[in-house]
């Protein structure tokens, strides 16, 4: 390799610079490659052929001038405004692509010559792996969404068996007028169960009822919606460690069942609007003045104090029963308050102790005698005096 040198600062020729370039590491990287199919022709400076690799495998190829001729002319057509060509060669063996660039420091131009038959081999491997690849990402995806989807419906299926399980003749329908505590324990243990299948490991309830107290009966729907109404609204801003306990002690002539829970507790100025919705006379208690009024021949109360009960009972609702009116229609605290008043009389109920962000305990207050005689009875005996 021959180049001159310029003066750097006039650019004048100064001499010549003779370079001998050791061929022999290039034939090796070339020759190792030991690919067949492709013929790869070096022209120099004066596009005279240099090297060629593959020469014996494609020499019937080229073996006539005009195919030589046709190559040479493409590698003079390489220069430094054009270092690169892409064209077709057409042959008695065949079409060939032809590929070629120049090395703008050597001057030296690289002709590359592919047979259009390897090309397509090239083409059908690639799409394959293509394809083959397609079809790994589908299987992939399959599988991943049937993991997914056994995951996110296990909770569902759980659900099922859980309902499936139920016996009907043994709580999984309850007696429109009265149930022992025993099945109203167990709607609590299945309204829970479908809780902790929708939200697993958040809640914790503790149901500590001695067993002499669970053949006794009481009112449909008793504990379900104190405890509804804990996990609905005390517990609506945690999301970990909600607890739930019922229990149950005798003290005099009362028996107390106590639901429990450390959730968010009630404000002073609710809990005070509670109370008094829950002191409000309902219509049972109206009728009982009344016809104690008319066996005296007192002046008969308004009739019209039932629908003053509902008008007070409704100007001061409990923020549980405001809340769930707007999201569902349920059995709500107030009911559940007004059913136990009408069964047992006014003295009985409902009391609640609250502290917030400590917790809430609703009392449920009964006469001792409720363990042996059935609400009915107490509804149809004459209420005690106050």
């Amino acid at each position: 390799m021959i180049r001159v040198l310029l003066d750097g600062y006039d650019y004048r020729e100064t001499g010549l610079c003779y370079a001998e370039i050791d061929f022999n590491p290039i034939v090796e990287i070339l020759s190792s490659s030991q690919e067949t199919q492709n013929m790869l022709l070096i022209y120099n400076a004066d596009n005279d052929l240099t090297w060629s690799i593959n020469c014996d495998t494609c020499s019937a190829p080229f073996g006539d001038k005009k195919a030589l001729t046709t190559l040479s002319l493409l590698s003079a057509d390489l220069s430094g405004e054009n270092p690169v060509l892409q064209d077709t060669l057409k042959t008695t063996r065949g079409q060939f692509a032809v590929n070629g660039c120049i090395n703008t420091t050597t001057g030296w131009r690289l002709i590359q010559v592919i047979s259009n038959e390897k090309v397509t081999h090239a083409y059908r491997d690639t799409l394959a792996s293509y394809f083959g690849i397609f079809l790994s990402c589908i299987l992939l995806g399959l599988l991943l969404a049937i993991f997914l989807s056994r995951i996110l419906t296990k909770p569902v299926s759980t659900l099922c068996t859980e309902i499936d399980l139920l016996d009907a003749s043994k709580g999984g329908q309850v007696d429109i007028a009265s149930c022992g505590s025993n099945q109203e324990l167990q709607q609590v243990q299945r309204y829970m169960t479908i809780q902790n299948i929708r939200f697993p490991g958040k809640f914790c309830c503790d149901i500590n009822i001695p067993p002499e107290f669970l053949s006794m009966k009481l009112p449909v729907f008793l504990f379900q919606p104190l405890v509804e109404n804990s996990v609905e609204h005390g517990f609506s801003s945690r999301e970990t460690d909600c607890y739930i306990s019922i229990s149950c002690q005798i003290e005099g002539d009362q028996l107390h069942f106590l639901v429990a829970d450390n959730g968010s507790g009630i404000s002073s100025e609710k809990l005070t609007q509670l109370k008094k919705a829950w002191a409000a006379p309902c219509a049972h208690e109206s009728q009982n003045v009344a016809d104690t009024a008319a066996k005296s021949g007192a002046p008969s109360p308004n009739p019209t104090l039932c629908s003053a009960d509902k008008k007070t009972a409704s100007s001061h609702p409990s923020p549980q029963q405001e809340t769930g009116r707007k999201r569902h229609r349920s059995i709500g605290i107030l009911n559940v308050n007004q059913r136990l008043r009408s069964y047992y009389g006014a003295p009985y109920g409902l009391s609640v102790e609250s502290m917030e962000g400590e917790g809430t305990i609703i009392d449920i207050i009964l006469p001792a005698a409720a363990l042996t005689v059935e609400p009915q009875l107490f509804r149809s005996a004459p209420q005690r005096e106050s």
